[in-house]
């Protein structure tokens, strides 16, 4: 019995114990309390701490878990957030079910990863899963992964999938991690060589400062096994890449065997730079020893369009090109060479160009040339290098030869020429030496034709000389002349110069002397310049000439310990007239500068006093001004550096007067202030009279800033603005002027009280252009202000305001809304006539309504207007209708009773019918008919037996002739030319004197003589 309890008890303790200790275990693991436990101790038996804030739920269903660390020396692992559920009862059907798993705020850190690449093969386990796994939801929300210095943040990962057996099935793949998004799909077998198919599909978003982003997406999929990888990838957006081709993932290092092309390439895509239709490629290899064939066409913003064909081969460090020919501006470039980036950038490049057109790139230098040349140089932290050596460089631009040879070297801030000649037309530089901190260049400049070196310059110049010593102390030894230069529109007749300067000898001298300077429209008739002395004494004297008169000005200065100071001992001026005003005998003249150089950038101190008792003596000086008069005082301080100088103080004039010849008028009690506190704005305030009446001014100006600045505002009343023969005119503005960024707005109103407004018309005999007519060679003068303006002003015309000009005599009123935009401008609003006479026919007549309408270009209004005329005697009322544009109106005669156009004329102009006028009154209806048309005329004078009635228009209304005439034999015709709107004649007499050249005379007002050369084709 015994031996039968020992089994039994042996028996329940090898069976039923376990049973019970997984039931118990169960059991825990069932309880909210007992998962806590066994989380607890099993932490126990885990190599390092591990630490869990709040847990929920259970191990057999869903279990929570809250602020989970894990740390193990090196390894440190923090989970916010922790959430598992799973179904443990599908392990009896070998199945490891995973609902979900969702892991939120992982951070990892651990030391850097050092796996290093391994020449041998990897040999690939076979995974045979004793139970199938199910993840049917895993999900990781905010993931930084930091190993050494390197550092991963993952926004979220998605993850479906599944594994049976050897087969591994991803359903689906998502991961974000800004930029890149990507989604996977694909199957593997874990066993032999892992055979596989996946697809991907990605975005990446490129951000760059100031930049729209810019947006990449791209699809591919890959198929084989880890041992031999098929590739197909397209990129899709911003452009198309293509590419295809196979690869070993296992290979260390990895090699592949891709090609592709691509379509529209452009960069950046938005604006694009860079530009390449189509092209190809083929590599081959591994990243650190592989070969690459390229072809593409490219064009860019400032690149020539052209082909590039290339074949080299390179690593991660260099690139070694074998050939790259490049055909582009007409013809071909070859490069040959090495291209490096690591651990600097440098290159080592043979450049050989034929037929070489630049013209697409500097449009001003057509030809062709060829040259040979080697580059060498490198780019680093410590700054760029750069050798070219100019073996040949020869060809024609501009229809000139040019020929180069010679090396040029650059290396900190340092450039080097060697024995470098450049010839162009007529045209030979030389320069050789150095030329940066340290100075030691001789150079040589033979311009006999500096047109054939630069398409805007003209003339001869002729310089020699030599550089030595520090750039701060330099040493110079220089002489040129030339003779008839010419750069766009600035010409000089003549220039010497002579400059033999050492820092510390009192002996040094400089002399320049020019004649006939014409720059920016101001002339210098000549110029003498004289520098004498070293840098701790120098004096300089200078003597100009204009056609104002003479100037002359004497300025003493030294440098010493970096820092220069001048100042001005006399300063004259000279009139043409024989006037002289000179300092101080005239007025208050003091100026003192200095510059520190010791410091970056230099500082810049001054000052600057002027005060002119009578401004009068500068009259000669202020052409635009007649009879000037005032008081002038200025007292500024100057400050800052020179790349951001300031300046503060005072500008005066008071009690100023003075003619405007071109308006008329005289300006008055003029006092104008300019105060600068700060040492960047200038606070204005004015005021004038002219006539009755003043305008003040109020505003502020900001010169010396980086974009200067202006606002000004204008107000005044009844102020004289204009007084001449055709245009007495008085305004009371109220008037803003804002400008800003090289942009001026005016804006604001002006009113006429008063005006009266006379348009001077051609004489009747004066002959005018013909609208049509183009003048072969003569361009029209450009006019241009350095900035954009746009106005908006309002108009209004006061109970005064008169015009007398094309044929009215007219009060004018209403308002006008003036607006210009980019030199253009317009007017819209409504003119109304009143009290008005307009002259026809030779006669004036009233205006009993009309108005000028003005939609559009303000110098060509549409006239509408109606003159009337009653005959009370005879109950008859005419009406003179005018309408159209103001330069080319259109008239017609309307009557009360209706009656025919003649006798409605007949009455508008005598007042009384044809029948009853005598024979001038006829004539002169008769006149008037033919103004209208010669049709309604000529019952009247076909009786005459006249071969020839018509009306001939000319360029104003005043030239509009009634023209009679006869031939009194083929040959010669004889005339009267009756012009209809002034009343005056002319005899003409025509004589032909062959099929194409004609005589033809007039006497009346003038006399004429005409030869006419007639040509009459199809």
């Amino acid at each position: 019995m015994k031996l039968k309890g020992v089994i039994l008890t042996l028996l329940f303790l090898l069976i039923f114990l376990p049973l019970f200790l997984i039931a118990g275990i169960l059991g825990l693991a069932a309880t909210e309390k007992g998962s806590r436990w066994l989380i607890e101790n099993t932490a126990r038996w885990l190599p390092g701490e591990l630490k869990t804030g709040p847990i929920q739920g259970t191990l057999l269903k869903r279990l929570e878990i809250q602020n989970l660390a894990y740390e193990s020396h090196p390894h440190q692992l923090r989970i916010a957030h922790l959430i598992l559920a799973w179904q443990p009862w599908d392990l009896t059907d070998k199945q490891l079910t995973f609902e979900a798993l969702t892991v939120t705020g992982l951070h990892y850190q651990g030391p850097a990863s050092t796996q290093t690449q391994s020449p041998t093969p990897v040999n690939l386990p076979e995974i045979q899963l004793p139970a199938a796994i199910k993840i049917k939801q895993l999900h990781l929300q905010d993931a930084v992964i930091q190993q050494g210095e390197e550092t991963i943040a993952i926004q979220r990962l998605e993850v479906k999938a599944e594994a049976a057996e050897q087969t591994l099935t991803v359903q689906q793949m998502r991961l974000v991690m800004p930029p890149l998004s990507a989604t996977l799909r694909g199957q593997v077998t874990l066993t032999q060589d892992y055979p596989l198919s996946a697809t991907i599909d990605w975005h990446y978003r490129l951000s760059e400062p100031e930049q729209p982003p810019i947006a990449f997406h791209g699809q591919g999929s890959f198929d084989g096994t880890l041992k031999g990888l098929t590739i197909h990838h397209q990129l899709t957006d911003p452009f198309m890449i293509t590419t295809e081709g196979s690869l070993n993932p296992l290979e260390q290092p990895i090699r592949a065997n891709l090609k592709g092309h691509w379509q529209n390439l452009r960069w950046p895509p938005n604006r694009p730079d860079f530009q390449s239709t189509r092209g190809n490629y083929r590599i081959h290899g591994n990243l650190d020893t592989y070969s690459l064939v390229l072809t593409g066409q490219f064009n860019g913003r400032s690149l020539p369009s052209g082909r590039l064909q290339l074949k080299g081969k390179g690593s991660l460090k260099n690139f070694q090109i074998g050939n790259a020919l490049i055909h582009t501006l007409e013809g071909q470039i070859n490069l040959q060479g090495n291209l490096a980036w690591q651990p600097d950038i440098h290159w080592d490049l043979a450049i050989k160009g034929k037929q070489i057109n630049p013209e697409k790139v500097a449009p001003d230098w057509p030809g062709q040339v060829d040259f040979v040349s080697h580059s060498k140089g490198s780019l680093s932290d410590k700054g760029m290098a750069v050798a070219i050596a100019i073996d040949q460089l020869k060809g024609k631009l501009r229809d000139q030869p040019v020929e180069a040879v010679g090396r040029v070297i650059y290396r900190k801030d340092q450039w080097q020429f060697q024995a470098l000649n450049i010839k162009s037309g007529n045209n030979r530089l030389h320069l050789n030496g150095q030329l940066g901190d340290q100075l030691n260049l001789n150079f040589k400049l033979d311009g006999k034709d500096l047109s054939g070196a630069w398409p805007t310059l003209q003339g001869q110049l002729y310089a020699q000389g030599r550089l030595v010593g520090p750039i701060n102390e330099p040493h110079i030894q220089l002489t040129a002349r030339g003779r008839k230069l010419r750069w766009q529109n600035n010409r000089l007749r003549a220039i010497t110069l002579k400059v033999s300067f050492s820092p510390q000898d009192p002996a040094s001298h400089a002399h320049l002397r020019l004649r006939h300077l014409k720059l920016d429209g101001q002339i210098i008739r000549q110029l003498n310049a004289k520098a004498q002395g070293n840098f701790p004494n120098h004096t300089l004297t200078l003597d100009a000439n204009v056609p104002q008169g003479r100037i002359h000005t004497h300025l003493q200065g030294d440098y010493l310990d970096r820092r220069w100071r001048g100042q001005i001992d006399s300063l004259s001026f000279r009139a043409s007239n024989g006037k002289r005003m000179a300092f101080p005998e005239h007025g208050k003249f003091n100026a003192a500068v200095s510059l520190d150089f010791n410091t970056a950038p230099a500082q810049l101190a001054g000052k600057v006093e002027i005060n002119i008792p009578d401004i009068s003596r500068l009259a000669p000086w202020i052409p635009q001004l007649d009879q000037p008069k005032g008081r002038f005082s200025m007292e500024t301080r100057l400050s800052g550096t020179l790349e951001n100088p300031l300046m503060t103080g005072e500008l005066h004039v008071a009690n100023g007067a003075a003619r405007i010849r071109a308006a008329g008028i005289h300006l008055q009690k003029l006092n104008l202030s300019a105060i600068n506190r700060d040492g960047r704005r200038f606070i204005i305030a004015g005021r004038c009279q002219s006539g009755d009446g003043w305008v003040k001014i109020r505003g502020w100006l900001e010169p010396l800033s980086d974009s200067p600045a202006m606002s000004l505002s204008l107000k005044g009343k009844a102020f004289e603005v204009a007084r001449l023969p055709q245009a007495k005119v008085l305004a009371s503005p109220d008037l803003t002027f804002l400008f800003k960024k090289h942009h001026g707005r005016l804006q604001g109103k002006v009113t006429l009280p008063k005006a009266k407004l006379k348009i001077k018309e051609l004489p009747p005999e004066a002959v005018a252009v013909s609208e049509d007519e183009i003048i072969i060679g003569k361009e029209k003068p450009k006019r241009s202000i350095p900035f954009t303006l746009t106005s908006q002003v309002r108009l209004e015309l006061g109970n005064e305001v008169r015009f007398k000009g094309y044929g009215m005599k007219t009060k004018l009123t209403g308002n006008l809304n003036i607006r210009s935009r980019d030199a253009q401008t317009t007017a819209h609003g409504v003119i109304h006539l009143k009290e008005g006479k307009y002259k026809a026919f030779g006669q004036e007549i009233d205006i009993a309504t009309g108005k000028l309408i003005f939609n559009g270009p303000v110098d060509n209004p549409y006239l509408d207007l109606s003159a009337v005329r009653k005959i009370d005697s005879e109950g008859v009322t005419v009406t003179l209708r005018v309408s159209g544009p103001l330069t080319k109106p259109v008239l017609t005669v309307t009557s009360q009773p209706p009656l025919p156009k003649t006798e409605a004329l007949a009455y508008l102009l005598t007042g009384r019918s044809f029948e009853k006028s005598d024979s001038d009154e006829k004539t002169m209806i008769a006149n008037a008919a033919l103004s209208l048309g010669t049709s309604l005329a000529r019952p009247w004078l076909k009786r005459l037996g006249l071969d020839e009635i018509k009306v001939k228009t000319g360029a104003t209304r005043e030239q509009t002739a009634l023209t009679l005439g006869k031939y009194l034999t083929p040959d010669l015709y004889v005339g009267y030319a009756f012009h209809l709107f002034n009343g005056q004649g002319a005899a003409l007499l025509r004589y032909r004197v062959s099929k194409h050249i004609a005589l033809e005379a007039q006497s009346g007002a003038s006399q004429s003589l005409d030869v006419f050369y007639t040509l009459e084709t199809d």
